[in-house]
């Protein structure tokens, strides 16, 4: 069963050097840096006292769809980008 079971050849998968298939392309890449600030300045501008004087506004639509809608991304990506890169500090 053994020398069966060694006969048979394991599909190759991914070489080294190529994307997987949830890379990000690189324009969106590129913009997520830039739109995840924009979120946070945002945030800090609804958190003043003539705006909503809170932080997390969960009305819709919420920061991260407002930039995402303006940088032309899904705010899923972000939101992933965002959570990501807070955990890898």
């Amino acid at each position: 069963m053994l020398k069966i079971a060694l006969w048979f050849k394991r599909g190759s998968g991914r070489a080294k050097g190529d994307p997987r298939r949830s890379d990000l392309p690189d324009t969106v890449r590129d913009l997520l840096p830039d739109a995840s600030s924009e979120v946070d300045d945002l945030r800090n501008l609804w958190k003043m006292p003539m705006h909503y004087g809170k932080r997390n506004r969960t009305m819709k639509p919420t920061a991260i769809e407002i930039i995402a809608r303006r940088k032309n991304i899904e705010p899923k990506i972000l939101q992933n980008y965002r959570k990501n890169r807070n955990r890898k500090k």
